[in-house]
């Protein structure tokens, strides 16, 4: 049995324990990420909660419709067994009639869905950390690996005292001036998330430095 839950009837703290048994669960689908990206956030759960759908969702005018918020790259479904794809449609048909549009990534663990909707899939290139480093820079192409050799010989060096801020504002002077769909209110909502991901989770910056000691790029990780 699906049950539609809004935000205030979600048990929390059984919302993720049970994604940590997803062997799909993603950091975006927490119930305290999505606190921060999406505070009205809704669920599909089933009754033992071994299966969650987050409902993310805005309202324009008397429109309501869900969307994959900023900061987030994957939803969907989420299971405690092999999420194949084979109850997706029976979530799907759940969602409450009121959202009368739809347009949310599904995560990468969703194999099948039938074809009663409109699916684009998406290229995701992920890295698997399981290996040693020297293992993972044989397989380098011989570019990146010449890439390096000049990052050495500039004198670049890695550091992990850099502030989210600072990468914040390199991003915004550079990459993020032609990007017109973040704004102030964009980058205001990801400090703050970085900040709630410091009280639940663990979160890293790395930078790198020139010479002269100037951050010239950036990373947070979650």
């Amino acid at each position: 049995m699906i049950i539609h839950l809004k935000n205030h009837q979600i048990d929390k703290a059984k919302w993720d324990a049970s994604l940590l048994k997803s062997e799909n669960g993603v950091i975006y689908a927490c119930s305290w990420y999505l606190d921060v990206v999406n505070p009205d956030w809704e669920a599909l759960v089933t009754e033992d909660y071994s299966c969650l759908f987050p409902l993310t969702s805005k309202k324009k005018f008397s429109f309501h419709y869900l969307y994959t918020p900023f900061f987030v790259q994957q939803l969907g479904l989420f299971c405690h067994h092999k999420n194949d794809g084979n109850i997706l449609p029976d979530f799907l048909v759940a969602i409450p009639k009121k959202y009368r549009y739809i347009e949310l990534n599904l995560n990468e663990g969703i194999r099948f869905i039938d074809d009663k909707w409109m699916i684009n899939e998406n290229q995701n290139f992920t890295l698997s950390l399981q290996n040693s480093f020297a293992a993972i820079a044989d397989h380098f192409s011989n570019n990146h690996k010449r890439n390096i050799k000049k990052a050495y010989a500039s004198s670049l060096s890695m550091s992990t005292d850099v502030s989210v801020r600072s990468i914040v504002d390199l991003f915004k002077s550079d990459r993020g001036k032609t990007l017109s769909t973040l704004g102030e209110n964009q980058y205001q909502l990801f400090e703050k998330l970085c900040k709630v991901i410091q009280l639940h989770a663990r979160i890293e910056t790395i930078g790198v430095v020139n010479e002269e000691n100037q951050l010239i790029c950036g990373a947070v990780l979650f």
